[in-house]
C-alpha cells in the first residue's frame, strides 16, 4: 500500500511527469489518501506492515485542541 497525505491534493498533483515520483504514481488508484493527521494516524495504526510508500503534505490544516498537526508530525509518529 502507498499512503498519501495532504489536506487538498490528489496524487497526481504531486507526483507527474514534472515533479515527485513520475508517472507510476500519478493515479488515485496507487494511493490510500489521508486529508489529515488523525486519518493518516488511524491508517498507519491499522495497516502498518502493508505500508511500503508514504508521500506527505506539510501543512494540513489540521488543529485540534488549539494545536496544528503537519505532516512532520506525521513523520515523527512514523519513526
Amino acid at each position: 500500500m502507498n499512503l498519501f497525505l495532504d489536506d487538498i491534493r490528489v496524487p497526481n498533483m504531486s507526483h507527474n511527469p514534472n515533479k515527485g515520483l513520475g508517472v507510476d504514481y500519478m493515479s488515485t488508484d496507487n494511493w490510500v489518501i489521508a486529508r489529515d493527521y488523525f486519518d493518516f494516524i488511524d491508517i498507519v495504526n491499522k495497516h502498518f506492515d502493508e505500508i511500503k510508500l508514504v508521500s506527505l503534505d506539510h501543512d494540513l490544516a489540521c488543529i485540534k485542541d488549539g494545536r496544528e498537526w503537519t505532516g512532520k508530525d506525521a513523520a515523527d509518529y512514523l519513526v
